[in-house]
């Protein structure tokens, strides 16, 4: 905290970087890219960029319907788009251009990258085809003020009162690291499924596994595969009564299948 007023966000000085989440020290890193582009742990990161998490975080405190992230259905794979929700009976899909792809600079290269341009191209017509309408928010520069600017500036802000967002909650939502989120709500309730846990945080299923498997590498949660496969299936199975010919009941079972293997044996 001391340090933070001591350097401008577009100072060129080199800081010593430490996870706050798991503690991992990180290389040595300048204040003006920390503040551009955000801090993230080689060791417990959850994949999300800054944008997406913000934008997830927003369409939390909109009155929007069947919203996914990282919407990919059949007909635009191998590819997605970033959000997608309806509002109103119409279909839409929210995207978050970062600096990396999108027309702007490759991945380690200062070229630009003209075939992510394409690809972006090609997937707003197949959305186009299905009726479906495109928002793209321009997020080269990772950060609270120029992401909410663009918002205020795009189709989202005639669709929505965007002046009762609570742009604190969203910015703060980005900073925080998913894995810990939901290792936290599975530390306390052990027992919801993967779905629960996947709808609450706006990820998979696959991805709630591979939280949680690093979670527990990082000492945040305990978690057994083979248990969480028994509660699962704990879960969705419902009680079986068997009855002989004169409907007297002969005994309840936990579940079909383990009915059939008792009545089998």
């Amino acid at each position: 905290p001391e340090d933070a007023t001591k350097i401008t966000v577009c100072s060129k000085q080199k800081l010593n970087l430490k996870c706050p989440d798991c503690g991992m020290p990180k290389v040595t890193m300048t204040a003006d890219k920390l503040s551009t582009r955000g801090f993230s742990c080689s060791n417990c990161s959850d994949g999300v960029s800054f944008p997406n998490k913000f934008s997830r975080a927003l369409l939390n405190q909109l009155q929007v319907d069947c919203v996914e992230h990282e919407y990919s259905p059949d007909w635009l794979k191998p590819y997605s788009y970033d959000n997608y929700f309806e509002y109103r009976g119409k279909r839409y899909v929210l995207e978050m251009d970062g600096e990396i792809g999108h027309g702007n600079k490759r991945f380690n290269s200062v070229e630009k990258d003209i075939d992510g341009l394409k690809r972006d191209r090609f997937k707003d017509a197949l959305a186009v085809q299905r009726h479906i309408t495109v928002i793209r928010i321009d997020c080269i520069v990772p950060n609270r003020k120029y992401i909410v600017d663009n918002f205020l500036n795009s189709k989202m802000a005639d669709l929505f009162d965007l002046d009762k967002v609570d742009w604190d909650l969203c910015e703060k939502s980005a900073t925080k690291s998913l894995v810990k989120l939901v290792c936290n709500t599975y530390l306390e309730n052990p027992n919801l499924s993967h779905v629960v846990i996947a709808k609450k945080h706006g990820v998979s299923r696959d991805t709630v596994r591979k939280y949680l498997k690093l979670g527990t590498k990082l000492g945040w949660c305990s978690y057994d595969v083979r248990e969480a496969i028994k509660n699962h299936n704990n879960s969705v199975s419902k009680p079986v009564r068997v009855f002989d010919l004169n409907r007297n009941l002969i005994d309840t079972y936990p579940s079909a299948v383990k009915c059939a293997r008792i009545l089998t044996e």
